[in-house]
């Protein structure tokens, strides 16, 4: 009789709600379907506990107790936000609808886990799948996938890559040496400063390449490719390109 009472306490205190667990080191923040929701995971001020706000609902967790974050959205526009002043790796899924996903900033970049199916590894993945998401990735390395729809995809001040998969989308790939795929769709692509390496897939693209030594393929479509400053390589590959180096080398 007295180990029920006892299993069932450790099962509540892992799992405070519904929505909102902690169990072997992994926080989860789960949006309800059916309706739109609002995800907000905070440090409070003295950094000893991490404030998961579901819907206006807030759960409290101990900081050192949690290793990683999976936040999911549900099928409708979701906004899903973890502070960038939270150091530990996230994974951030919007699903279904029109999201806007904010996260970032791992410390930890380089940390290795085990199995992990989708994108590289010890990296924080910030996932629009479906709808026309904005998505804006903070420190750290990170990769970002828009999924379908029209997204707009910020990258941060590390090494980002960057996927806006299919859709006419916005990609603005922040300061680091980044990878990015526009993907299918007529894109528009702000590299940004650092060597950064992108193809625009198809559709007819606009790439900015910025400040940095850029490598730029144009690929099918009627591409706009400009290298900005530094030594650019820019490649049209098929379609009518337009093609221009700008300052410096480039080739």
């Amino acid at each position: 009789m007295n180990r029920v009472p006892s299993l069932l306490v450790e099962t509540l205190e892992d799992r405070r709600l519904l929505s909102a667990s902690l169990k072997g080191g992994v926080l989860r923040a789960n949006a309800d379907s059916g309706q739109t929701n609002t995800i907000t995971i905070t440090l409070n001020d003295d950094k000893t506990k991490y404030n998961v706000d579901i819907n206006g609902e807030v759960t409290s967790f101990e900081s050192k107790r949690v290793k990683r974050i999976f936040v999911h959205g549900a099928e409708l526009a979701d906004t899903l936000t973890v502070d960038p002043a939270i150091r530990v790796k996230q994974t951030i899924h919007g699903y279904a609808g029109n999201d806007t996903i904010t996260g970032g900033s791992a410390a930890d970049a380089l940390a290795v886990h085990k199995k992990l199916k989708h994108g590289p590894r010890g990296w924080t993945r910030l996932w629009g799948m479906g709808g026309d998401d904005t998505i804006i990735a903070f420190g750290g390395r990170n990769f970002i996938d828009g999924g379908t729809g029209n997204d707009k995809l910020t990258g941060s001040n590390g090494r980002d890559l960057i996927s806006g998969f299919h859709g006419n989308d916005t990609i603005n790939s922040g300061s680091g040496n980044d990878l990015v795929h526009g993907g299918d769709g007529n894109d528009v692509i702000d590299l940004g400063a650092g060597n950064d390496k992108c193809l625009a897939g198809r559709g007819e693209d606009y790439v900015l390449g910025g400040a940095g030594d850029d490598n730029i393929f144009g690929l099918n479509g009627n591409d706009s490719l400009y290298g900005g400053a530094g030594n650019d390589i820019l490649h049209g590959i098929l379609g009518s390109d337009s093609l221009s180096g700008g300052d410096g080398n480039d080739t």
